[in-house]
């Protein structure tokens, strides 16, 4: 049981280190505008502050230790990059709407008042936080995108707000499928909060694919697979082995980071994901071409 706790522990670290070394990567290949190196930075800190946090074994992870105070700025680093990238990306819109903000605000503030009222009860300091806050950041952005992807017409603004939700929600609805599936039915109130925001994003996600067998209908059904198919996971691993600590511990989180950066990777190389682009987007020739063949 050691040795297989040693190897997941192992195999967590290179999962965030896996996401340190697809950020490089798009620093090095991509152009460096403020939104893909927001993005790169986001994402690399988030797995760095993973793989520090599982150098410590559980159980060792102690208030002061490296292990929790390097997870919670990391974090805390992640999260605020995450808002600028999502900002940034909106501001690159030829028609930018400051309202489609709206939402996306209500649902991190609803995310950030649970998770306050988590860390009090558990008494976590400021520093550690961080390592919550980072989910309300990822809701902004799944919440946004989706928004985004329903106004806007251009078909590169919808394939990127759909590679990034599907890549950004893996890690997030696999720890709250992991969560939910509680003997005692009751459950703290950061897991009902979040389960009821995936649950409104996974709506807006079903909104843009009302549209059978268009290519609308086809990329936003990668999100809501990727929304689903994690949260059943988590549940299954979870009824299988017993108890949350035993999910964190079996490296199935790990998994999850590994399926998001490969996403990530595919959407770099097949589908133009943080490719080049001027200040604002346009529809570029191919996707036109897309259209027309579509239509």
């Amino acid at each position: 049981m050691a040795s297989f706790i040693a190897i997941a522990q192992g195999f967590k670290i290179a999962a965030g280190l896996a996401q340190v070394a697809f950020a490089l990567w798009v620093v090095i290949r991509s152009p460096r505008t403020r939104t893909n190196v927001a993005f790169a930075l986001a994402f690399g800190a988030n797995g760095l502050a993973y793989a520090i946090f599982n150098l410590a074994r559980p159980g060792f992870r102690t208030p002061h230790s490296f292990a929790l105070e390097g997870w919670g700025v990391f974090n805390w680093i992640a999260t605020l990059v995450m808002v600028l990238f999502a900002v940034f990306f909106l501001n690159m819109l030829q028609h930018a709407r400051a309202r489609l903000l709206i939402v996306p605000v209500c649902i991190a503030s609803v995310m950030v008042a649970s998770d306050v009222l988590q860390a009090r009860a558990y008494h976590l300091e400021l520093l550690a936080f961080g390592g919550i806050a980072i989910y309300p950041a990822t809701g902004f952005v799944l919440s946004l995108f989706a928004l985004i992807f329903a106004t806007e017409s251009s078909v590169q603004v919808r394939s990127q707000c759909a590679l990034f939700s599907a890549a950004l929600a893996i890690n997030s609805v696999d720890h709250i499928g992991a969560a939910v599936v509680r003997s005692d039915w009751q459950f703290p109130r950061s897991v009902v909060t979040e389960f009821t925001i995936m649950l409104v994003i996974l709506g807006l996600w079903l909104w843009n694919s009302r549209a059978p067998g268009s290519w609308n209908s086809h990329v936003a059904l990668l999100v809501i697979l990727c929304m689903i198919v994690p949260f059943l996971a988590g549940v299954l691993v979870r009824v299988a082995l017993g108890s949350y600590r035993a999910v964190q511990e079996s490296g199935f989180i790990g998994v999850g980071r590994i399926g998001a950066t490969a996403l990530l990777i595919y959407g770099m190389l097949a589908r133009g994901l943080l490719s080049p682009q001027g200040e604002r987007m346009d529809v570029p020739a191919s996707a036109r071409e897309e259209i027309g063949h579509l239509s």
